[in-house]
């Protein structure tokens, strides 16, 4: 439901940006891109059991949220825009450091704190080098994020974004298979 319903972020962000002081350039192709996201998910949903809708409050909260984080960024990190003086190496670190902290109380909070010492003991050494080896790529993948968002859209990175959720079902379905489609 998320992945899909996710597919509208692009209209909310193009209705937004065109506020900005360089407001986006909206092509008919783009447009037409958009319309068939929109008209796919409207098709999927039509055909959904009542039982998949439970949760979606938490999809739109968390299309607004991905939506304001993306045009503050845009807002932020493009040259024709506000920028701040920060440069990408430094937001990567704030980017990754601020998303530390949710993750801090949420260990808190399930009293996971205390499980650490014992499952940082438990790691074998190539147990230890996949979590660094996770770690490293977070950050390039952070990195990468940041500075595509510098040069594109909000809107086009939104989509990006999309077609990227949608390109790992799909290796998920039919090159993986783990699960029957």
């Amino acid at each position: 439901l998320v992945v899909t319903l996710r597919v509208l972020s692009p209209l909310v962000s193009l209705g937004i940006e065109r506020f900005y002081p360089n407001p986006l350039r909206v092509s008919p192709a783009m447009f037409a891109s958009i319309f068939g996201m929109f008209l796919g998910t409207s098709m999927y949903v039509t055909k959904m059991d009542d039982k998949n809708w439970n949760g979606i409050m938490w999809v739109f909260l968390n299309i607004i949220l991905a939506v304001g984080d993306r045009l503050l960024q845009r807002l932020m990190l493009a040259k024709d825009q506000y920028p701040v003086d920060i440069s990408i190496p430094g937001l990567t670190l704030l980017n990754n450091f601020l998303g530390m902290l949710p993750i801090c109380v949420a260990v808190w909070w399930t009293d996971e704190l205390h499980k650490i010492p014992a499952t940082m003991a438990s790691l074998s050494g190539l147990g230890a080098v996949w979590v660094v080896a996770s770690c490293i790529v977070g950050v390039g993948i952070s990195y990468c994020g940041i500075w595509a968002q510098s040069l594109i859209s909000a809107t086009s990175f939104m989509v990006l974004v999309n077609v990227n959720k949608f390109a790992i079902v799909l290796l998920e379905v039919f090159v993986i298979r783990t699960r029957k489609p």
